[in-house]
């Protein structure tokens, strides 16, 4: 498929990669606050994820592009806030877990299997590092007690089941035909 295969050049690539970039920024925009929480749901996880299972490590050096535009003042982060300040603040964690996430989603294509469940606890390892990271820098806005309840567990219906089925099924019968 010619989509697939545009990230051959040097030039394309870096196209490719800022184009990458700018969706996930756009992706960022798609949340749903919380009320009890700092961190919103959002969309985030699953585009890079599914990235990564198509472009590689463009992806993951797009995630980087995100980051750094982001911080240098883009409107990418979630509900359109950016600036270094918001990487340091209650969500900034889960973006660089996503990032981690991303290189472990990366190192793992090698491990080659059809299995749904190789390829639902592969997506789970992932979130879990965004989560892990996520409530790691959340720890210093909130309290321990809370620290569960609004960092962690608002998300598991979110990930664990509905992004995770996504990335199942698209991984499964949609990625896996383009592969033949």
């Amino acid at each position: 498929m010619k989509v697939l295969q545009l990230h051959k050049t040097k030039k394309s690539k870096i196209v490719l990669s800022f184009l990458l970039s700018w969706i996930f920024g756009l992706c960022a925009w798609i949340s749903i606050p919380i009320s009890f929480s700092l961190v919103p749901l959002y969309l985030h996880p699953l585009p890079i994820f599914l990235a990564v299972y198509i472009f590689d490590d463009l992806a993951v050096w797009a995630w980087f592009l995100y980051m750094t535009q982001g911080a240098l003042g883009a409107p990418f982060f979630s509900c359109g806030r950016s600036g270094m300040l918001h990487l340091l603040g209650p969500t900034g964690g889960y973006v660089f877990g996503i990032f981690l996430g991303s290189l472990f989603l990366l190192y793992s294509k090698k491990l080659k299997s059809n299995s749904l469940i190789l390829s639902g606890l592969k997506f789970a390892v992932a979130s879990l590092f965004m989560h892990l990271f996520g409530a790691l820098q959340l720890y210093f806005f909130v309290s321990s007690d809370k620290l569960l309840a609004v960092g962690f567990y608002p998300f598991i219906v979110s990930d664990f089941i509905i992004k995770l089925s996504v990335f199942v099924f698209i991984n499964k019968f949609i990625l896996s035909s383009h592969k033949k």
